[in-house]
């Protein structure tokens, strides 16, 4: 039984795609950049980026998490509506070859599927699904048996999404700690301000007037104040979904955040503001 090559799926759905309106949402705050690395077209777009790269991107899997690649909603909002979806199918073909299963996904497991990952996912980026594909067949969510299965591709989404999940709260931790480090590094000892400022030795200083010890004005801790603005950032980011993370993911970030702070982003932010 012969079995069709890559482009003979992909050239449909190019075709399809030059019949599309444009974007329903043609102000894509990235388009510009978007389109300059990967082409002026949704066609461009499909040709440059295709499953022969997942094995590339896996090499960083930090990279496919906190790289600069688009999402599949940036797609449909910087071509047509339909471009993650067209995109998808040869992704999913692909995996189904590499499987070496009898029975292939037929047309229509092909457009339903590719249509729900492109709809439910959207706010995951290429990479991040490229990356999944890799994991997929390296053996980490399980496996076809004798027929490609569109709902066995769900499930092991479900469990990329929780490994993304750890991935994105590790990242906010370790960047978090990493303020805090840069923060201490900046602290000393009176012995060691005062060997630096050539006080070391000297008797501390009193006022003429009245013999009494100088009275120090209270300045403000800058290392505090640096840490109180950093977990604002973190609230705000929180807020506004800057991680663009999926709904679950980020009601969890939210949960650990309130654990940690004693209250949620939005109490901070009012707390500061």
């Amino acid at each position: 039984m012969k079995t069709k090559r890559i482009d003979q799926i992909t050239i449909p759905q190019h075709n399809d795609l030059e019949k599309q309106p444009t974007s329903l949402n043609p102000c894509c705050p990235r388009k510009t950049e978007i389109t300059a690395k990967y082409g002026r077209t949704a066609k461009e777009f499909l040709l440059t980026v295709t499953p022969s790269q997942q094995s590339v991107l896996y090499k960083n899997i930090h990279d496919c998490y906190f790289g600069d690649y688009p999402t599949l909603g940036e797609l449909d909002a910087t071509y047509t509506p339909k471009t993650a979806q067209a995109w998808l199918v040869p992704q999913l073909w692909d995996l189904s070859e590499y499987c070496g299963i009898k029975e292939k996904f037929t047309s229509n497991q092909l457009t339903q599927c590719s249509d729900i990952i492109a709809n439910d996912y959207r706010y995951l980026k290429v990479s991040e699904i490229m990356l999944f594909f890799a994991r997929f067949k390296r053996g980490c969510y399980g496996r076809f048996w004798g027929a490609a299965d569109p709902l066995v591709i769900m499930e092991a989404l479900k469990a990329f999404g929780r490994e993304r999940k750890t991935a994105y709260y590790d990242q906010a931790k370790n960047e978090e700690e990493l303020i805090l480090a840069n923060n201490n590094n900046h602290h000393c000892t009176w012995d060691e301000y005062a060997e630096r400022s050539g006080q070391k030795g000297k008797p501390f200083s009193f006022s003429r007037d009245s013999g009494k010890p100088r009275i120090v004005k209270k300045t403000k801790d800058h290392s505090k104040i640096n840490i109180e603005e950093r977990i604002l950032d973190i609230a705000k980011s929180l807020i506004c979904n800057l991680y663009k993370c999926d709904k679950d993911t980020l009601l969890e970030m939210k949960n650990a955040f309130k654990t940690k702070y004693g209250c949620t982003p939005g109490e901070y932010i009012s707390r500061k503001s």
